[in-house]
């Protein structure tokens, strides 16, 4: 009879559960990550190609720690500038995201929240002012009367309207991704 020590016992149980440890740290497709940006945008300052990076904070998914201290890696992918008509927008393209324990992986995903900061009422109120101190003095300079402040406020706040503003996200600023395969993590 052949008695087999304990270390050989430890060996098999590893090689048997070495596979759903493997399974329990594999992110399912359709889950969020919740992460900060580590640089700011800007739809007037941006560019497509200029990367980007991204803190991955908690909670994590299904609770795996092996997020700890990760960061998703991606680039910039159109950029369009608010102006007169047109919605400014800026799309985000997901490339990896390196663990902290050094090893990487391709991501595939989408930002689903960003939030950026418009500075939309500022920009009326300037234009208002503007538009009624210079109505004001036409006014007075061609008819005489004081009626033109309120027509130059009111034409100033509707072109200021259909100007659409840039927006900002800064550093820190919370972001939302979702991805779109399976991820293993280390």
């Amino acid at each position: 009879m052949r008695h087999r020590s304990p270390l050989a016992g430890i060996a098999v149980a590893l090689a048997v559960l070495a596979p759903l440890a493997v399974l329990a740290a594999t992110i399912p497709a359709g889950s969020g990550l919740n992460g900060t940006l580590r640089n700011a945008l800007d739809t007037k300052s941006s560019y497509a190609g200029q990367p980007i990076s991204i803190s991955v904070v908690q909670p994590f998914p299904q609770g795996i720690s092996g997020l700890n201290g990760a960061a998703v890696y991606g680039h910039v992918g159109q950029v369009t500038p608010g102006g007169r008509g047109t919605n400014p927008q800026l799309s985000i393209i997901l490339d990896s995201i390196h663990f902290s324990n050094g090893s990487k992986a391709q991501l595939y995903g989408a930002v689903t929240k960003l939030s950026p900061v418009q500075d939309q009422k500022h920009r009326r109120l300037l234009a208002t002012a503007g538009g009624m101190a210079l109505g004001n003095w036409a006014g007075k300079a061609m008819f005489g009367g004081s009626a033109g402040g309120a027509v130059g406020a009111a034409t100033g706040f509707l072109l200021s309207s259909n100007n659409k503003s840039d927006f900002h996200v800064p550093s820190g600023s919370p972001v939302g991704m979702q991805i779109s395969r399976p991820l293993s993590v280390p």
